[in-house]
């Protein structure tokens, strides 16, 4: 049997489980599907699901996870804007901008025009998460109820902004975050950190001077460090740009060139890098995504740290006799 989407179908001994927050139909080998009338059930118009059933699930933003559904999140608004998206060809207004709680922020997107400020706490009921590049996001349509609450129910906005310090194990488990502040030591570069030239059309790193979409070109210069952070609970990679690299090198690009050019190998740049951040504690804050090679952190800002080691110890180990 050949089915396409829109067709209506009665299904027959297929059974149900929970994943996550969400009820699912799995088929067996014993389960029997038929098609119907077309006319059989009213034509399905994308967003106007059904209202949940059942009371929804609190939530806190740090435990949002992919294909929770009918989920209740307590936040405030740190910012919201319109744009313009076109679903199934027909335009459509988007609310989305970033919430907080106490625990953590997340990016959203209402479907719905709820009238949402910035600044304000609100309590968003049947709420569903997806997720982008591993970093949970709550949407919301209009199935979903709004209620305003008091303003200081949340810490300010200001409180909320802030960049909450987590563990590499926390995110990894979470499967990123969004604006988070990740402390550790830099154990290793990564292929690629130091002195690159990028493909003009795409911004591709170039290797050998051939961009793998668009062949043999002339590169233009750029600065990047891809280096392995390890904070003790886990790795990633953190990826720092032009301006962050120049910063911890204390190097200009156009010096950097020179120095390449000297040494007549781009290496020189890269084994500086390394001389200055390998095995160096450093405090880095941004997005943390996740795919199949695992975490990793595009760093918006980045400071070396001085470390005392008796106090971090002394502190670890407070954490630990906490837990037990």
């Amino acid at each position: 049997m050949t089915l396409a989407k829109g067709d209506v179908v009665r299904v027959q001994n297929a059974y149900s489980k929970e994943y996550r927050g969400q009820v699912q139909v799995n088929f067996g080998f014993r389960t029997v599907v038929a098609k119907e009338a077309a006319d059989a059930l009213p034509e399905y118009k994308p967003g106007t699901g059904a209202p949940y059933m059942g009371k929804p699930t609190p939530v806190r933003v740090v435990d949002l996870r992919e294909g929770a559904s009918n989920v209740q999140v307590t936040a405030r608004i740190l910012s919201v804007e319109r744009r313009e998206v076109e679903v199934d060809g027909t335009p459509k207004a988007v609310f989305s901008g970033v919430l907080a709680d106490e625990t953590g922020k997340t990016q959203f997107s209402a479907w719905k025009d709820f009238g949402l400020a910035d600044g304000e706490v609100i309590r968003i009921d049947g709420a569903y998460v997806k997720t982008w590049r591993g970093i949970p996001q709550i949407s919301f349509d209009e199935r979903a109820t709004i209620t305003r609450l008091k303003p200081d129910l949340l810490p300010p906005l200001d409180v909320l902004s802030a960049s909450p310090r987590m563990w590499i194990e926390d995110l990894a488990e979470r499967g990123g975050a969004a604006d988070v502040t990740v402390r550790g030591i830099l154990i290793d570069l990564r292929e690629g950190s130091g002195l690159v030239y990028r493909c003009p059309e795409c911004r591709r790193v170039l290797r050998k001077g051939v961009c793998r979409l668009h062949g043999e070109v002339k590169g233009e210069p750029d600065l990047r460090v891809k280096a392995v952070l390890d904070d003790g609970s886990g790795a990633l990679t953190a990826v720092f740009d032009r301006e962050l690299t120049e910063a911890l090198l204390d190097k200009t690009l156009d010096a950097c060139i020179e120095a390449a050019r000297n040494a007549m190998s781009t290496d020189v740049v890269r084994d500086e890098l390394a001389d200055v951040l390998v095995a160096q504690p450093i405090e880095v804050r941004g997005d943390v995504t996740s795919d199949d090679y695992g975490l990793m952190m595009i760093v918006a800002s980045a400071k070396m740290l001085k470390v005392d080691v008796q106090t971090e110890a002394r502190e670890m180990l407070e954490g630990l006799e906490g837990s037990a």
